[in-house]
């Protein structure tokens, strides 16, 4: 059921957690700080980041305390055979059996440990009934299947933005692409969705823990583009003075916080495949907090930057720095 996994340190792993956070979801924060004001936006940030945070260490112990349900199982399979365990199987014997984890002398402390991987779907099997894992399964299908759209078209639109002659998306659907050639924007748009399908979809199947050196050239790239980004803005407003004037707080725009934050902080589903390979599990409540702090400060002072920077925020942040966009705001 649980495998043992490879290890690695544990500031590889934060380097791991870290890529599983900040993805395209955070290119569209900065629209969200803008209609929603600044400083209510980093009040719900901040809200946001501990809600998160406490719910990771739910998923920590439900993992620690699944691996003690298992071992205590597999201990009790070798105590009765087969003749015994037809006999004693019953309906109470399955409800008195988490009680029987706690209340048992013969279950240490050190049972309850994250040594051994344990996915959400094994922990579905161990806690939940038939019903309740159902549901279980379909809202993590629909939860990743938005995720990857939500990716998905913002790197094609992103892609269809770098390479086509033009950047108007009053004519997306209609307007072509390359004046030399009879392709639409919308026609090579949907081109790059079915590239990323093929190109990236076969990473389904890798081992996460065998990516290392991806990992680690994903998380440079990452940092390079958002301080790029991070420092273009601060350039923008000492050069030519603040060209936005957001509101501090604008109710109106919660919602749009909201739909733009909502991925912000979601690793959940994914701890358990993180957690188990550190090498040293000490203190993993300090290190996910402190990197969760890290990404938190992160998001602020990229989504700060641009809203002062920039009189209009694009969907996609990204969007903002192509030439056309940057001549548009006095940044030529």
């Amino acid at each position: 059921m649980s495998t043992e996994t490879e290890v690695y340190s544990s500031w590889v792993g934060l380097a791991y957690v870290f890529n599983l956070i900040v993805g395209t979801g955070a290119l569209t924060l900065p629209e969200g700080f803008a209609s929603a004001g600044w400083f209510l936006s980093m009040v719900l940030i901040v809200l946001l980041c501990f809600v998160s945070f406490v719910c990771v260490t739910y998923v920590i112990e439900s993992i620690a305390c699944a691996n003690a349900t298992i071992r205590w199982r597999h201990i009790q399979s070798h105590k009765i055979d087969e003749s015994e365990n037809e006999e004693i199987v019953s309906e109470n014997e399955h409800i008195s059996e988490e009680i029987a984890i706690v209340n048992n002398g013969r279950t240490r402390k050190r049972d309850f440990n994250l040594n051994t991987k344990v996915e959400l779907c094994e922990m579905s099997d161990v806690f939940m009934n038939k019903t309740v894992r159902a549901l279980f399964y379909t809202i993590l299908c629909m939860y990743l299947l938005g995720d990857l759209s939500i990716y998905t078209a913002a790197l094609s639109k992103t892609l269809v933005d770098l390479s086509c002659n033009t950047s108007n998306d009053t004519y997306f659907n209609s307007e072509k692409c390359w004046t030399s050639y009879n392709l639409y924007k919308i026609d090579v748009y949907r081109i790059y969705v079915i590239l990323i399908a093929l190109l990236i979809g076969p990473f389904t199947f890798f081992n996460v823990q065998k990516t290392k050196y991806l990992q680690m050239c994903t998380l440079v790239m990452r940092w390079t583009a958002f301080l790029i980004m991070v420092t273009l803005a601060v350039f923008k407003i000492s050069e030519y003075g603040p060209q936005g004037h957001p509101r501090a707080s604008d109710i109106k725009g919660i919602p749009t916080l909201i739909g733009s934050s909502v991925y912000s902080f979601m690793c959940h589903h994914s701890i358990p495949n993180l957690i188990a390979p550190f090498s040293n599990k000490q203190h993993i409540f300090l290190k996910l907090g402190v990197d969760m702090i890290m990404i938190c400060v992160f998001y602020i002072l990229l989504s700060i930057t641009g809203v002062f920077a920039f009189q209009d925020i694009q969907d996609l942040y990204t969007l903002n720095f192509i030439p056309e966009h940057l001549n548009n705001s006095r940044f030529s």
